[in-house]
Order: structure tokens, then sequence, then C-alpha cells
């Protein structure tokens, strides 16, 4: 096997990413549209299924490349979902000492939810392009 280059879409995904957070906080939309932090979360979701994906398998020539759909999604779903869970925690925190209170616990199982979903598309965009 051979390892493959970082990919460029995922840099492309975490500048865009980036680039609308900083307008979005500068511009309060978080605040002003409260449903605007669930496409963040559905990207990261998907960066992060990416990133691990490209880790996990074709960072590295001795790497093996998956052959089943089943561990792309495996490892796809466990980056978006633990690094997403310790998203939420660190957010919690903050929240705590910044304002005195945690979120609400309907928002994060909301952001946890577009967290997996974009690791699931992710994980699926990986699967096509390696099948290609």
């Amino acid at each position: 096997m051979f390892s493959r280059p970082f990919p460029r879409s995922l840099v492309i995904l975490v500048v865009f990413i980036a680039i609308v957070n900083i307008i979005a906080i500068q511009y309060y939309w978080y605040w002003r549209m409260r449903w605007f932090d669930m496409p963040m979360h559905f990207l990261g979701g998907m960066w992060l299924a990416g990133m691990l994906l490209w880790f996990r398998f074709f960072s590295h020539p001795a790497l093996e490349e998956p052959t089943r759909f089943s561990r792309i999604l495996f490892w796809g779903l466990l980056g978006a979902g633990v690094l997403g869970f310790g998203w939420e925690v660190y957010e919690s925190s903050v929240s705590l000492v910044t304002i005195g209170r945690i979120n609400a616990i309907p928002d994060t199982l909301s952001d946890l939810c577009f967290d997996m979903a974009g690791g699931f598309l992710g994980s699926v965009i990986v699967w096509l392009k390696i099948k290609k």
C-alpha cells in the first residue's frame, strides 16, 4: 500500500468552517439565529470523520486500506462522536465558568446528532472516493 497526501478537500472544508465561524461570531449569528450551530456541527462532524479516516487508513504507507464500508463507518462515527462529545464537554465547561450555567441538554444532544450525521456523510464520501 501507499500513503495518500493530506486531502485538499479537508483543508478547504476546515478553512471554510473557520471563515464562516469568524463571520458568525463577528455578526452574532450564533445568538441571532439559534439554528446556526446545526450546520456548523454537521460540517465539523464531516471534517472530524475525514481527518480520523485519513489518519487511520491513509497517512502512512504501512497502514492497510479499508475494504469494508463498516470499518470506514465505524472509524468515521467514532471520530465525529468522541471529538464532538469532547467539544460539548468543553463548551459546557466554558458556559459554566462564564455565564454560570451549562447549556440545555436538548441543545447538546442536537449538537451531537449533527456531529454524527456529518460523520456519517463524511464516511460515505470517503468510501465512495476509495471505491472509485
